[in-house]
Formats: C-alpha cells, structure tokens, sequence
C-alpha cells in the first residue's frame, strides 16, 4: 500500500487557479534559505519534460497523525510560518527542516465550495491564505473565515513529477 509520501502535488489555490510557488529561475534562488512562498500561474514544463515543474511541487510528509511537513520538491526544503508567528498576515516562506511546529500543517477537507482543503498551521491553528488572485503574490496565514473564504481553500492535485528514490 502506499503512503501519501509516495506522491507529488500541485497545490492549486481554489480562488485563482494559481499554483504555490517557490519562486526564482536558478538554483541559487531556490536555495535560498527563507524565501517567501508565491501564487503564481501554471508554469510550463520544459520540453520533453513530465507535465509538471519541481518549483510548483509538493510533497507531504506524515509527522503524527493528520499532520505533515509540506516540502518543496524544487529546494527540498519545508514551508513554514516565517518567525514561528501566530499572527495573522505571516509570511509563509521555505527553510531547512528544523522539525519545529511552525513546519508542520493540518490538512482539512472541506466541501463547501468543492472538494479542496483548509491547509492549518499546526502552531498558529491559523491557515494558508493568498491575499489576491494577481501572480506572484506572497503566502500569508491568516484567521480561518467560515463563508466560503476561496482563497483560503487549496486544491491538491497529483502531479506527473514521481517521487524518486
């Protein structure tokens, strides 16, 4: 049977159809150490290459029950909430693994604007939240709203990428 680590996600805001994005062109950029995660379109894969790009993939990582560590595939580093905040307006950024609770996230399905989830920090109990619909946009924690807040829900979905190893 496999695990949820077996797999590769796009995880697609349900507001704007944008994609959570390590932002950068190089590697320099993408392994930078706190860099503020994005919203941005679908970027196109590289020609001959699997349909999906590593700065707009994700892999889940079970930590204790119902809660995982979000990693980039592009950086191998982990989303968390920048400071270990528990205000709302965070900045969401990748760093290293430092295996603290700011690092770790609760996913919740939700239906009430279609399938997607409420991606809840495990520290602040706030959840991811994209402040626009524009490209390129920052990452933020924020409050939970209870009527149908789309920009608060995440649509994860599989991606061509394959876990390697």
């Amino acid at each position: 049977m496999n695990d949820i680590s077996d797999y590769l996600f796009a995880i697609i805001s349900a507001a704007s159809g944008k994609y959570l994005t390590v932002p950068g062109n190089t590697p320099e950029d993408w392994n930078k150490g706190r860099l503020e995660i994005q919203s941005q379109s679908r970027k196109a894969p590289p020609k001959g290459g699997p349909g999906d790009v590593a700065e707009q993939c994700w892999q889940l990582i079970p930590v204790g029950p119902g809660v995982f560590k979000i990693i980039s595939v592009r950086s191998n580093k982990v989303l968390e909430v920048r400071g270990a905040s528990k205000e709302d307006h965070a900045v969401i950024q990748q760093n290293t693994d430092q295996g603290g609770v700011n690092q770790h996230w609760v996913l919740v399905l939700v239906d009430d604007i279609g399938p997607s989830f409420l991606i809840f920090s495990e520290l602040s109990k706030k959840v991811l939240d994209v402040p626009s619909t524009e490209d390129s946009v920052t990452i933020q924690q924020y409050t939970r709203k209870f009527r149908q807040a789309a920009n608060q829900h995440w649509i994860l979905n599989m991606t061509e990428i394959q876990v390697e190893g």
